[in-house]
């Protein structure tokens, strides 16, 4: 693993995303990757969330989650 972050974008098909995470370097196992800050989270009430992980290779994959605020 080369790296995996967290990044926010607005509504359920964001066209542009924000990282709001570090990078982590090692593989988590039942932990946490990182915290997304409330304040990364105003101006809108439906954010989509991914994480994504980049492998040593260059190849990444990415998961998906839609947040509903409110």
């Amino acid at each position: 693993m080369k790296g995996a972050w967290i990044e926010i974008g607005q509504g359920e098909t964001p066209t542009e995303w924000k990282k709001v995470t570090d990078n982590v370097t090692r593989p988590v196992e039942n932990g946490v990757i990182g915290d997304i800050e409330t304040r990364n989270l105003a101006g809108a009430k439906v954010w989509t969330v991914r994480v994504i992980v980049e492998h040593q290779n260059g190849r990444k994959r990415e998961g998906r989650y839609v947040l509903r605020l409110g």
